[in-house]
């Protein structure tokens, strides 16, 4: 991914990204062909920084994984900057947004208590207030039957990188400007991306006034 220095994404910012927008794009390459699955990937830091999901079994993109090296892809929000945000000569539209790239060794994981395990996890992330009544009964049927139907897939992570295309290049007039007209939509993507402009904007004291 091209990267610009001002659009670095500071490492201590890529686990909050990653927790607000788990929703990726786990892609590799299979004979001549580059495969691609829309899928929730858990990240999990440490020492061994991995991500967690599951594939349908039925999707044949689980059986070249094994022992691959891959790439998730993350996004979070973007939007159209329109250039008459800028109050400034001479400007025209961009896009701005927020995209992390993670690459790593893939682990099909083909047990059933490894599939349970990873879905257990997955269940403690995104339901942490309840306790799903299938959940506690992962061992019979017919959860045992559903079990069946889906691969486990850890990801040991090897490099990761993260991009937040936020106006950083630009005045803090300009930046402001911009951050104004995203609020002044009706689009709730919109007013995410001018929340993470402002962040940006107010932690950074090298730009010009």
């Amino acid at each position: 991914m091209y990267i610009p220095k001002a659009f670095q994404l500071p490492p201590s910012e890529l686990a909050n990204i990653l927790w607000q927008y788990p929703f990726g794009v786990l892609t590799s390459v299979q004979g001549q062909d580059v495969v691609a699955t829309h899928l929730p990937l858990l990240y999990r830091d440490g020492e061994n920084p991995q991500l967690l999901g599951h594939l349908a079994r039925a999707n044949s993109h689980w059986q070249g994984l094994s022992g691959a090296s891959v790439l998730a892809i993350f996004s979070g929000p973007d939007g159209y900057i329109s250039p008459e945000w800028y109050g400034e000569e001479f400007s025209v539209p961009t896009w701005n947004y927020v995209a992390i790239h993670i690459r790593g060794t893939c682990e099909i994981v083909d047990q059933a208590q490894g599939i349970a395990d990873i879905l257990h996890t997955l269940l403690k992330r995104f339901e942490p207030q309840t306790k799903a009544l299938w959940e506690e009964n992962l061992t019979r049927a017919p959860y045992v039957q559903m079990l069946e139907e889906i691969v486990g897939v850890r990801i040991h992570i090897t490099s990761i990188e993260g991009k937040a295309k936020l106006g950083q290049n630009r005045s803090v007039a300009s930046r402001t400007g911009a951050i104004l007209g995203l609020r002044h939509t009706n689009d709730p993507v919109n007013h995410r991306l001018a929340a993470l402009m402002a962040e940006t904007l107010g932690r950074d004291d090298s730009l010009e006034s």
